[in-house]
């Protein structure tokens, strides 16, 4: 034992050793307590000898290595060989019987297995890694465990690491952007699948011998958001020689050379920070050097922070403009980096074209120079037809629209207008380069570089002109706009067309409408230009007006029996109709959208007729089964897309909003979260249309009873929507509201009152309040009520009704909240029988609408009880609480049940024959109010009631 300790033990006797240890508990220990004498560990030389690149096996290693000989069954696989071991696992080669294949076996090193933090990451990265299906991601088959080890098992690769693929000859710069444009494919996956690798490195991207290049080792991936705080490593980690490798095993998830300024600092992590690794890689590996030196830990991670970028090294050949690339990907702050993976990757696979095309340019210069005049001047008539761009955006966004547009929007007096403004002029300040950009780079690859046929600059162009069109009927509009029109500039401004598309680089489908058929006429394209203004004024929320329009060009759509143009005017007006409340017509005119884009093979379209019909039939008439029906055909237009990101999240936005209006909260919060993972690894983490979704997830989260993690997505989203609508828009103030809401969840009532006021004051600062100003009162009275202030609470409540009865109606469920909370308001006052009658208002309205089993009514009913309670009326009360019980979906409502069970033990406490049900009812309401440390009072009453029907069961016993 000691010379197997000691390293000494003869090759042969090794297996024998371990065989003997694996069947003897006795032994186990003693070597276990050998090989923590210090005395008896292997000596180390004083350097590893050339070519060592494993960790020394230590003696538990060694063990492990003994036991897991070739041959040897983990699971249902056989062992073959040590294929390498890293920083928490040694990988084995191995074959699955059952499917006849070989696998990459990866086990948790014997030195760190037995903590449950190692095992868990290790099976993390399984989990991690299972989720993701794509080419440029190692696929993992299976997970497992093994004794007191885990084990996973993944596709094996035969080749190399990208590190060791780097050192064994020069590559060209092209080479090497070229794998890592397929490893950021693999890392973009991850994001899209809600994970962030937090370890990105060219250790932890395998090449194969066909040159593909697979991201791994995703066992510190996290979901976005996260946060984990970065333990600092002991000094001195610096290597002897050469570039220090910054690496510890248990001291710091990820490595940190490669960590991102806000890893380093131990905050949240997103997709950017995966960007910034991959841009220290890949900078890396075109230089020859890591970006930031740094001999230690203090000083790499003080040039990190400080952001000292290294000047390129002697020799460098790294084109300027893909240094300029990676020094964004780099920028300290996540906000500065690029919206997302796919952002990144667009801009590292445009600009080598743009410089290929240069290069050409002048090449065929120097040769016109050498052959003539004649070939010079037919060069020059070449380019001049790809110049003048600047004269295509006139009267479209030139300086003239420009200055209407901002003395307009300044005009209306809206306290929110400048910041629309500037949101307004950066935005198609941004989208106009970038079109004048596309437009002469398209032009220059057919007449000056030769590089793309006739037939492609006629298809680019007509994609880029209608995307001109569209932008010409937003300025149009946004030139006449009333506050209206200013209060919907983000709404305006996500019409604007992807331009990524017009070249062929969209993430899913073409969103180009099919102008660009044989069929296309002059006046064909001119209606799809009036179909632009329909957009436009449906964005603006003008529908009376774009539903005339988009009604005279089907008309005439019909006419020219133009099929494609016929379908999406079909869905335009259902899309309108669903926005004035006509629901039968907006059914009809959806349903029969979705009928005629199946005929023409428009699965878009078709999708996208779908997803309105998900949210007409969940949220404006009530009936989840066809919503959720709905829902399934939209997936599986989708799927034949090909997934369609920026299809699949709104389709997650929808049912979550389905299932969330028929109170199955659980659902609805999964599919609001999928919707935010989705629409940031499309749009970008720091997109202004992420705060809604954010306020979504987080609203879904609040259902659940879950209101710390909801607050925490609230506050993200209203600081998004603070960023780019200014503090004053109203679309802050609906966000506020929410906020308040769950911070009176919370009984944190004197945070939630300066932002209930500042929300509040948005609101009436409009010349008429929207909708959400309804809510906004509803919470502000709530506070006061809580503060003991009547008179101001009767105020806020009685605007609050008054606004909901001009909104909604008379008759409009709408009307309950603020009918409970003047309910509410009567009962402090002693006027039970006025509260009684005011909440009975409520629940009449809410059953009429909803009908008797509806969730919305567990408020309502709650309240009901209440007060009925104070009015001696115990079993109507009862009967109250019970009924709450009974409703659809309630139990995903945990908090009004638990509120509803504990007034129920109350009341069956005092009768012999109820007190098990009473027992129950306690021990179900206090396992909600343990997990919510905010309402202590609830639970220490609880714990109190519990002991006294515990007692007394236990002397009944007796």
């Amino acid at each position: 034992m000691i010379e197997f300790v000691e390293g000494r033990c003869p090759p042969e006797q090794v297996g024998a050793v371990g065989r003997h240890v694996d069947g003897c508990s006795l032994c186990r220990r003693l070597l276990a307590a050998l090989a923590l004498d210090e005395d008896l560990a292997p000596p180390v030389p004083a350097r590893e000898p050339a070519g060592v690149t494993e960790p020394r096996a230590s003696a538990e290693e060694r063990l492990l290595e003994a036991r897991l000989e070739r041959g040897r069954s983990v699971g249902r696989y056989l062992l073959l060989n040590r294929l390498g071991v890293g920083g928490m696992g040694v990988v084995y080669s191995a074959y699955d019987p059952e499917l006849d294949r070989k696998v990459a076996l990866k086990l948790l090193r014997v030195g760190t297995a037995h903590t449950r933090e190692s095992q868990a990451r290790l099976l993390r990265e399984a989990q991690a890694m299972a989720r993701l299906q794509h080419p440029h991601v190692l696929a993992v088959f299976d997970a497992g465990t093994f004794g007191d080890e885990v084990f996973i098992a993944m596709e094996l690769v035969e080749g190399s690491t990208l590190t060791r693929w780097l050192g064994t000859e020069r590559r060209a710069w092209r080479e090497v952007l070229a794998v890592f444009l397929d490893a950021g494919r693999g890392l973009a996956a991850a994001h899209v699948a809600g994970l962030v690798h937090r370890d990105f490195k060219p250790d932890n991207i395998l090449m194969s011998r066909d040159g593909r290049a697979r991201v791994t080792d995703f066992g510190l991936a996290t979901a976005f958001g996260a946060g984990e705080a970065a333990a600092l490593p002991a000094s001195g980690l610096a290597a002897s020689s050469g570039e220090p490798r910054l690496t510890r095993t248990g001291t710091m998830l990820g490595t940190p050379a490669y960590m991102a300024p806000e890893q380093l600092a131990g905050g949240a992590v997103d997709a950017r920070t995966d960007q910034f690794s991959f841009c220290v890689s890949l900078y890396e590996a075109l230089h020859g050097e890591r970006p930031f030196a740094g001999e230690t830990w203090e000083a790499l991670r003080g040039n990190v922070l400080d952001h000292k970028v290294r000047p390129p090294p002697r020799g460098a050949r790294v084109p300027p403009w893909l240094r300029r690339v990676l020094l964004r990907g780099l920028s300290p702050r996540p906000e500065a980096r690029f919206a997302s993976m796919e952002v990144l990757l667009t801009e590292l696979r445009r600009a080598p074209q743009a410089i290929l095309r240069r290069r050409v340019a002048v090449a065929v210069l120097l040769a016109v120079v050498g052959v003539g005049g004649l070939v010079l001047r037919e060069l020059r008539q070449r380019r001049a037809r790809c110049q003048g761009v600047a004269a295509r955006l006139e009267g479209v966004w030139d300086e003239a629209r420009r200055q209407r547009v901002s003395e307009t929007f300044l005009a209306t007096g809206q306290p929110y207008a400048r910041d629309a403004w500037h949101m307004v002029e950066r935005a198609l300040d941004d989208y106009s380069a970038r079109w004048a950009r596309d437009w002469t780079e398209a032009c220059e690859a057919t007449w000056v570089a030769r590089r793309q046929p006739e037939e492609a600059l006629r298809r680019q162009h007509q994609c880029l002109e209608w995307s001109r069109g569209k932008v010409q009927a937003v300025t149009e509009l946004l030139a006449q706009a009333s506050a209206a029109e200013v209060r919907e500039a983000a709404n305006l401004m996500a019409t604007l067309p992807d331009l990524n598309a017009c070249a062929g680089q969209a993430p899913g489908p073409s969103a180009t409408p099919p102008a660009g058929t044989p069929e296309s006429s002059p006046e064909k394209d001119a209606l799809r230009l009036r179909l632009a203004r329909v957009e436009a004024l449906q964005a603006a929320r003008r529908e009376r007006e774009g539903l005339e329009l988009a009604q005279a060009v089907y008309t005439r759509a019909r006419a020219l029996k133009d099929g494609p143009l016929e379908a999406e005017t079909l869905l335009r007006q259902g899309q309108l109709r669903q926005a004035l409340q006509e629901n039968p017509e907006a059914e009809r005119l959806l349903t029969e959208a979705v009928l005629t884009a199946e005929a023409l093979g428009l699965d878009e379209l078709k999708a996208r007729a779908q997803l309105e019909l998900v949210w007409l039939y969940g949220v404006n008439l009530h009936q989840v089964g066809p919503a959720v029906a709905w829902s399934r055909q939209a997936q599986a237009s989708i799927h034949r897309l090909g997934g369609a990101l920026r299809l699949q999240y709104p389709l997650h936005l929808h049912l979550g909003g389905a299932l969330f209006d028929a109170g199955r909260y659980a659902e609805a919060a999964e599919h609001f979260e999928e919707a935010r993972r989705q629409a940031a690894a499309v749009l970008g983490e720091d997109h202004p249309r992420l705060a809604g979704i954010w306020a979504n997830a987080g609203m879904g989260l609040s259902a659940l009873g879950r209101y710390e993690e909801a607050t925490v997505a609230v506050r993200h989203a209203l600081a998004l929507a603070v960023k780019w609508l200014g503090p004053r828009h109203p679309r802050v103030a609906h966000i506020q509201t929410n906020l308040v809401q769950l911070l009176l969840y919370q009984h944190r009532e004197d945070e939630a009152l300066p932002v209930s006021q500042e929300a509040v004051a948005i609101y009436s600062s409009l010349d008429e309040e929207p909708p959400g100003a309804a809510r906004s009162w509803l919470f502000l009275g709530h506070i006061h009520l809580e503060r003991g202030e009547h008179a101001p609470s009767r105020r806020a409540l009685e605007r609050a009704l008054a606004i909901a009865r001009r909104v909604y109606g008379p008759e409009a469920p709408e009307l309950a909240d603020a009918l409970t909370g003047l309910g509410e308001l009567l009962s402090a006052e002693g006027r039970h029988e006025e509260a009684l009658a005011s909440m009975r208002r409520a629940l009449e309205l809410q059953q009429q609408a909803l009908g008797p089993s509806h969730l919305a009514l567990a408020e309502t009913l709650v309240r009901m009880g209440q007060v009925q309670l104070a009015l001696r009326h115990t079993s109507r009360a009862t009967a109250s609480f019970e009924r709450v019980l009974r409703l659809q979906e309630v139990e995903q409502n945990e908090p009004i049940v638990a509120e509803a069970r504990l007034a129920l033990a109350r009341l069956m406490e005092r009768r012999v024959d109820q007190r098990a049900q009473a027992l129950e009812h306690a021990r179900r309401a206090l396992a909600f109010y343990t997990r919510h440390p905010w309402d202590a009072a609830e639970k220490a009453e609880l714990e109190a009631l519990l002991g006294r029907l515990t007692s007394g069961e236990d002397s009944r016993r007796r």
